[in-house]
């Protein structure tokens, strides 16, 4: 009971540190707060989203009719099978941390979710080079360098390109 007693004291004063120490933040600042935790995280749909903006601007550029339909298939084989994964990651996440939570937990059962979680994230990496690997060869390595160096491919990658070889 002194146990329970002593952790509630402790939240408590704890919370009350953390309110008085920080300012409030506007609604704009704790979206790009947000936003900067989940992409220093990988962010859940990460791969997702930056798969999906690359598929929409090669959609954009003058491609011929048999390029346009591999775009479609990279979209069908790559980026529904991703968004797949990365639901899966975020439960694998969930219930890792819910195990951590937990006082009495279990160090093999937690190990166990964590490798789960970066086994399944692995994946998504792997599919993600691939996906990418395969866009490149849809579209040549001209067009890809024109999607990459207009800033929308990963993070960074604006003008990225310059100076090397494809």
């Amino acid at each position: 009971m002194k146990k329970y007693i002593l952790a509630t004291l402790l939240l408590i004063m704890a919370a009350s540190v953390a309110v008085a120490q920080s300012p409030p933040m506007s609604k704009g600042q704790m979206m790009e707060h947000g936003r900067a935790h989940h992409m220093q995280m990988g962010g859940w749909g990460f791969h997702s989203k930056k798969l999906r903006s690359l598929l929409k601007r090669a959609e954009s550029l003058k491609l011929d009719d048999s390029q346009k339909a591999k775009i479609i298939s990279i979209r069908d084989k790559f980026l529904f099978p991703i968004i797949k994964r990365e639901a899966d990651l975020k439960i694998a996440h969930i219930k890792a941390m819910d195990e951590f939570r937990n006082p009495d937990f279990d160090p093999t059962k937690l190990k166990a979710g964590i490798k789960a979680a970066n086994s399944i994230h692995l994946d998504i990496c792997s599919t993600s080079v691939d996906a990418m690997a395969e866009l490149r060869d849809a579209i040549g390595k001209a067009n890809y360098k024109k999607l990459l160096s207009g800033g929308g491919g990963m993070p960074g990658a604006k003008g990225a390109t310059e100076g090397r070889s494809m």
